[in-house]
């Protein structure tokens, strides 16, 4: 299963999050996500060895560019973005 997008709640309107899935026919033969509903129960867990990695390269990043972070700051501000905007998540395309 690929988590394809994410809208968190406290970014969508009336505060409801969603998420989408990408699942491989093995997948769908395999468990019941193709009898689940929009609204459904669900259990998610997260593959250890796959948090190992994103927490390492969150870690290397912080370690890298955490000293340069107040520069880029001004920097940016300089030419009027902000850096936590690039943070953000984007807008999603209609119907999406």
């Amino acid at each position: 299963m690929l988590v394809g997008r994410v809208a968190e709640a406290q970014r969508e309107p009336g505060g409801g999050g969603w998420f989408e899935v990408w699942l491989i026919p093995e997948t769908l033969r395999m468990t019941t996500f193709g009898a689940k509903q929009p609204g459904d129960a669900l259990n998610i867990e997260i593959e250890r060895a796959t948090q190992v990695i994103v927490d390492t390269v969150r870690d290397a990043l912080d370690e890298r560019l955490g000293p340069l972070l107040p520069a880029l700051r001004v920097l940016l501000a300089e030419r009027g973005v902000d850096v936590d905007a690039l943070a953000a998540p984007l807008p999603l395309p209609p119907g999406g």
